[in-house]
């Protein structure tokens, strides 16, 4: 999926998560969503069983099997349906929405760059914060590519950095970008060894 195809689908998602919130805060009703439909129907177990063409211990194990949360999305639908109940299936984002958590990431992923940079400048010029003279010398110092001689970039965090350091892309641009681009170690938990975003740009997974 390409990334003006994703973005959309992001807020398509969205827009679709935010009717299914309120329905998601609900608890699940005590024995599970088949036994209290079926009691509240007054449906005896024998004929929901007949229904379905299985015997009536069979049921009740398929009562049990949804509140340990064993039973699979099939066997649902066959025990909702032989009920006249049709099972709606979703998810909803934990927190806030996808856009959300997609903007949080690319901000932890811009902190993360930054203080990849510091600590490289310090090992390379030998200062630590404290060590300049003042906060215009440590932005001037900091402010200014690494490697002058580098120009070979690998990755699309890499140019986006570029451009940060030289003054060319402002915080919030970083970030979007980073947003509709999405590299392919966007959701990586561990530390990239070396840059991040070190996979090529062809090897994105879908």
């Amino acid at each position: 999926m390409n990334h003006e195809d994703s973005n959309w689908l992001r807020a398509d998602l969205d827009a679709k998560m935010e009717d299914w919130q309120k329905i998601a805060r609900q608890p699940i009703p005590p024995g599970g969503w088949l036994r209290a439909s079926r009691q509240a129907l007054r449906m005896p177990l024998r004929i929901v069983a007949d229904r379905l063409g299985i015997s009536v211990q069979a049921l009740q194990h398929l009562e049990q099997r949804e509140q340990l949360g064993s039973i699979t999305l099939n066997r649902l639908i066959e025990v909702a349906s032989a009920m006249e109940l049709r099972l709606c299936y979703g998810l909803v984002a934990e927190r806030s929405s996808l856009e959300e958590r997609v903007q949080e990431r690319a901000e932890l992923k811009l902190l993360e760059w930054e203080r990849k940079l510091e600590e490289k400048r310090e090992s390379i010029l030998g200062l630590n914060r404290e060590d300049y003279p003042s906060d215009e010398a440590y932005f001037e110092v900091n402010s200014v590519p690494l490697d002058m001689h580098n120009t070979q970039r690998f990755t699309y965090y890499d140019i986006l950095m570029d451009e940060y350091q030289r003054g060319l892309n402002e915080r919030e641009k970083f970030v979007k970008n980073l947003m509709e681009k999405t590299p392919p170690d966007f959701w990586d938990d561990k530390p990239a060894q070396g840059n991040p975003g070190h996979r090529a740009a062809g090897q994105a997974e879908e």
